[in-house]
């Protein structure tokens, strides 16, 4: 029996989302995410001046009403420090589009990974969101579920 993902922000997301380190240089690409990736919604760049780094970013009204934007980027970056990748930096665009420069070295499994936490924020189970994005290239951290 499947069940349905807990939508609403909790202290804990509020606290991990204001430990995010905002920066200039990842609010200009949350700028480009909002002007150049606008149709794709969500996922992960390749960052052409940083090999090592990859740019995951929402165009989702992040500072919006609706939470499951702000829920998406918290069990994101639980994912990520389950998984030992970095956050190198975090910003956002016209209280929309939300942007994290993260170290990684395989642009589809964090392209995977941006896109399951969207399905989880949704209210869809983990069954669901993996019959959607495929198998798991990364480890995923327990979420609450109600």
């Amino acid at each position: 029996m499947s069940t349905v993902t807990d939508t609403r922000l909790t202290n804990a997301d509020r606290k991990l989302l204001d430990s995010l380190k905002s920066d200039v240089w990842t609010e200009t690409c949350a700028l480009v995410a909002y002007e150049e990736w606008f149709s794709s919604h969500r996922g992960a760049a390749d960052h052409d001046e940083a090999p090592d780094e990859f740019i995951l970013y929402g165009n989702d009204g992040f500072d919006g009403t609706d939470d499951r934007s702000k829920l998406q980027v918290a069990l994101l970056v639980r994912m990520l420090r389950v998984n030992g990748i970095e956050i190198l930096g975090f910003g956002t665009h016209e209280d929309y589009t939300w942007a994290m420069r993260v170290e990684g070295s395989n642009q589809a499994a964090l392209h995977q990974a941006v896109w399951y936490c969207w399905f989880r924020a949704c209210g869809n189970d983990h069954r669901f969101a993996v019959s959607v994005v495929g198998k798991m290239a990364l480890k995923v951290p327990r979420i609450r579920s109600n």
